[in-house]
Formats: C-alpha cells, structure tokens, sequence
C-alpha cells in the first residue's frame, strides 16, 4: 500500500550545491507510512470490505471498514 501512495505523490527536486540534488515529497512520507500501518493494524478484519486510498489533486483519502465500537 505505501508503495503505491507513495508512485502517486507528487515530488520536486531541490537543487543545491551538493552533487546530489534534494527530494521533497508533496506530503511528508513518514507521515504517509505512519497512516497506512494504522490501516493495516486497526482494520475490522471481519468485515469483506477493502480498505481504499483516494489520491486526488488537492488531498490524500483513507478509508478503513468498519466503525467504532
């Protein structure tokens, strides 16, 4: 799941007066990661739903079945 967020996020390049050039994501990607382990760890597995990632131009959606108890 990371891996694909992370294929659709927009990145830039920073260019510095280093010989390597800097990435920055559009969203922090510990933030990222951090979100979808929390997917993963607090799903309601007896549900048959799937959990979606919404990626649009403006945010990022997640969605995990079920509701709280």
């Amino acid at each position: 799941m990371f891996e694909f967020v992370k294929k659709h996020l927009n990145k830039g390049y920073i260019i510095t007066g280093n010989p390597q050039r800097e990435e920055r994501w559009e969203y922090p990607l510990d933030a990222i990661r951090e979100i979808v382990i929390n997917m993963i760890v607090h799903r309601d597995y007896r549900s048959s739903s799937d959990s979606i990632i919404k990626i649009f131009n403006n945010r990022i959606e997640f969605f995990n079945p079920g509701g709280l108890y």
